[in-house]
Parts: structure tokens; C-alpha cells; sequence
């Protein structure tokens, strides 16, 4: 597309050879023939040297951006990482390379940001030139706020020439998606430097002050019938003149099962900070302390309709198990039975002609102008009528009326009434026009019809 330089370049062009070829060869008694020739030589040197300039320009908008490829990449201190952790930052590095071919004589790109994610240092564009065959990179630092996911859409490309006289803005998708794990409560991100002795019991062995039949003593008291021999405690006994029993404390296996709840209540808020990011936060930090005492622990999600159940286990699959699936609970976005097309509609639309402007170009999604006109929408299909619903549906009529006043206007022309068939045309085209018109500015009627169309093609 032409920026307002190349608008203003191309209108003198315009304006030169205009004067050329419409002003006179004479002024005065002076005859300058040679004044014209060379106003209209100079209009189309500049006008070939811009057309060669849009043709270079698109075929690089087109065909060579189409060579570019993206590449990014997650680190933290360690290494490569396939998982992020919340509160942590990250280093993302993102490459380019272009393909042998034409080069770019300008480029700006940049990376999106997806939502959740908060920027902590470095730059997320680069700009220069890019040769065939080159590679360039830039790096920032990421801190992700909440639990969920975060999804990477790609890069945006904004092309210009040396001169500044077209520009194309076009997005390389290359969608990724993170899953953003709790902290681990345990660890906090550091190393412990020395070893501590160990203080565990075997798995799944825990002391409940409980009677039982464990090792530990938890009390004593007076012999009831049926009580072992082997508990009697005879010295007691012995004090007390009458039998005393001892009761020992129970050692039983734990099995834990988390019961979370995912339904629609709790997902209201932003993602990482609505009430079912406290609960999984919450449950991981009981999945990790079981883990951290070799406990059996299992997860049960449940919403209004369904409920996912895990078995409680034990081991480091198990619990990054748990955790994916937390995890996955965490970024759910609430379901709404019934939305405002008003409200959703212009954000959707700028949406796509941001992310994916190729399906969003003339060319191949294409709209015609005049179908809301002639086809409007069903008014069955219509949820809520409206008044402006069938004023709107009704546009195939005014324009049945105005073909019948224009052959009625054409009547009055062959009849001899000039004058009554030239105001009742002029009257009903400024009728027809001016309704439609007034539906399309007041109610948008035309804008959501062709929004709405495009956006379902693109889905």
C-alpha cells in the first residue's frame, strides 16, 4: 500500500502530466511546444521509476516474505525448557532467517506478546535490513504472572522501501503453546548445599495418634474384656492394683484424593487470578508435600456436567502428571451461554486482521458489497427483533421501489413531461440512497454484515 509520500509523489505525477497534455502549447504570441514535452517526459520518468519501485515492492511483499522463516526459543539458567513455571522469568530468543532470493531492504519485526505473560527486560522487535541467507536474532526476558497456558501467535512483519513510499504489514504465524506450572514448593528455586539426615518412614507409612497397632505408645488405660495379654502393661498393674492396657499407635498407608472444582463459577476473572488459580495452586502444593513424604495421591475435576478422576499413585511421573493437569485446568476460560455480537464483533475483527491478515485480504476473502443490499440477513435467524431488524430486512423492497420509479420517471420521459420525470428520478434515487445510507451509518447494519461474513470464512 502507498504511504502518504508515495500518496503525494504519485498526485504531482498525476498533476505534472495533466498540466502537460491540458495546457496550452502557446503563451501568448510565443509558441513553446518544448515546455509541454518536457513536463510530460519528466511525469513519465517519475511514474515508470514508481511502478518499477511497486513492482519490486510487491514482489517482495508477496513472494519473498513468504521465505522467511522464524524460529523461537525458551531458556531459563539450566538449559532449553518445554514447560514454564509462574513467578519465574525466562529468556525467549527468537531468529529469522530469509531464504535465497531477493533481499529486504527494510524490515521491522516483532514478536507478540501472548496474554498473561509480562515483559522484564530486552526488546521484542528487531529492525534493519535482511540479506539472502541471513540469520538474525534478538532475545527478552519474560516473567509469567498466573498459572494456565500462554499461546505465542508468531511475529509481525511491517515491510517498507529505502525511499518510504509503500509499506505492507503482514504477521508470520508460528503458534506454540506453554504450559505454565505452579511453583514447586519444595525447592523454590534453590539448591540445598548440604545433606540432611534422613527422617522419612517407609512409603506410605505415617504415625496417627490413633489406637493401632503400631510400635509408638499412645496411652493407657483400664483392661476391657477381650484385650491381648501381650498388651497388658503389668508394672502399671502392678501400681494400680487392677489391670491397665496400653494402647499403641496406628500405622496405615495415606491415600489422598484432591477434589477441584473447574466449574464456570470459578473461572470468572482474569486467567492466574480468578478463584480457580487459588484452588490449583492449593492442590499442588498438597500433591507436592504428599510426594515429598512418598504419599498415594489422586485428582479428581469436576464441573456442572462432568468429572475427571486420577488414581492416586505415587512417583515423579505421577506428579508431573498432577500437574500437567492442573495446569490445564488453570488456564479454562469460562463459558457464557449467550454473548452481545455487538461487544465481541469488533474485537474479533481486529483480532484477525492482526494475526492472520493474508486471509483477511480482498483477494481471497472476498466480500461483495452489494449482497447485504440485495440478500440481507434472514430475519428468522435473527434472536432479538428489532425494530432496525426489519427496517433492515426490507431493503429488497426499496429497491423494487426505486427500479419501479425509475421506469415510471422513464414513462414520464418518453410522454413529453420532462420536468415531473427528472424530479421524481432525482427524488426517488436521493429516497433509496439516502435510507440506505442512513441505515448503514446509524445502525452499521453493512459493516457487522460484512465483518461477520469474512470472520466466518476465515474460521
Amino acid at each position: 500500500m502507498l504511504t502518504s509520500r508515495g500518496s503525494t509523489l504519485l498526485l504531482v505525477v498525476i498533476g505534472i502530466l495533466a498540466a502537460a497534455l491540458l495546457l496550452p502549447p502557446t503563451y501568448g504570441s510565443v509558441w513553446l511546444p518544448d515546455r509541454n514535452a518536457g513536463m510530460g517526459l519528466l511525469a513519465m520518468t517519475v511514474g515508470l521509476w514508481l511502478i518499477w519501485e511497486w513492482i519490486g515492492f510487491t514482489i517482495r511483499a508477496r513472494i519473498v516474505v513468504r521465505g522467511l522463516r522464524v524460529e523461537r526459543n525458551i531458556r531459563d539458567d539450566h538449559g532449553p525448557v518445554e514447560s514454564l513455571w509462574a513467578g519465574r522469568s525466562f529468556q525467549v530468543e527468537v531468529s529469522a532467517h530469509l531464504s535465497e532470493g531477493l533481499a529486504l531492504p527494510f524490515v521491522v519485526l516483532a514478536d507478540r506478546l501472548p496474554f498473561g505473560v509480562e515483559k522484564i527486560a530486552g526488546g521484542e522487535r528487531w529492525q534493519g535490513a535482511l540479506e539472502p541467507g541471513q540469520t538474525v536474532r534478538w532475545s527478552y526476558r519474560i516473567r509469567c504472572q498466573g498459572l494456565g497456558q500462554i499461546r505465542f501467535e508468531g511475529v509481525s512483519l511491517q515491510l517498507s522501501d529505502l525511499c518510504g513510499l509503500f509499506y505492507q504489514a503482514t504477521f508470520l504465524s508460528d503458534p506454540v503453546r506453554y504450559r505454565v506450572l505452579p511453583p514447586l514448593t519444595d525447592i523454590r528455586g534453590k539448591t540445598a548445599r548440604l545433606k540432611r539426615h534422613n527422617l522419612l518412614p517407609p512409603p506410605g507409612i505415617h504415625r496417627f495418634r490413633r489406637p493401632g497397632s503400631g510400635s509408638e505408645l499412645l496411652d493407657l488405660r483400664d483392661y476391657r474384656p477381650g484385650d491381648p495379654p501381650k498388651t497388658i502393661a503389668w508394672k502399671v498393674s502392678a501400681r494400680r492394683d487392677r489391670l491397665i492396657s496400653k494402647d499403641f499407635e496406628s500405622d496405615v498407608p495415606v491415600r489422598c484424593t484432591l477434589f477441584v472444582d473447574t466449574s464456570n463459577s470459578v473461572r470468572v476473572g482474569p486467567q492466574g487470578e480468578n478463584t480457580l488459580a487459588r484452588l490449583v495452586e492449593i492442590s499442588t502444593n498438597v500433591a507436592q508435600a504428599n510426594a515429598g513424604t512418598r504419599d498415594l495421591t489422586g485428582l479428581c475435576l469436576f464441573d456442572e456436567t462432568s468429572a475427571t478422576p486420577i488414581r492416586p499413585a505415587r512417583g515423579s511421573r505421577h506428579l508431573a502428571e498432577l500437574l500437567n493437569r492442573l495446569t490445564d485446568a488453570a488456564g479454562l476460560a469460562p463459558s457464557t451461554g449467550k454473548s452481545s455480537n455487538e461487544t465481541l464483533l469488533p474485537l474479533a475483527y481486529s483480532f484477525a486482521r492482526e494475526v492472520y491478515p493474508e486471509m483477511m485480504r480482498s483477494e481471497i476473502n472476498r466480500f461483495p458489497w452489494w449482497l447485504p443490499w440485495i440478500f440481507p440477513q434472514p430475519l428468522y435467524s435473527r434472536l432479538q427483533k428489532r425494530l432496525v431488524d426489519y427496517l433492515d430486512y426490507g431493503q429488497r423492497f426499496y429497491w423494487l421501489a426505486f427500479i419501479a420509479g425509475l421506469l415510471y420517471s422513464l414513462y414520464l420521459f418518453f410522454t413529453g413531461e420532462t420536468q415531473a420525470g427528472i424530479f421524481l428520478l432525482v427524488a426517488v434515487l436521493l429516497i433509496t440512497l439516502g435510507f440506505l445510507v442512513f441505515l448503514d451509518f446509524t445502525f452499521r447494519g453493512h459493516r457487522r454484515v460484512r465483518w461477520r461474513m469474512k470472520l466466518a470464512a476465515l474460521l
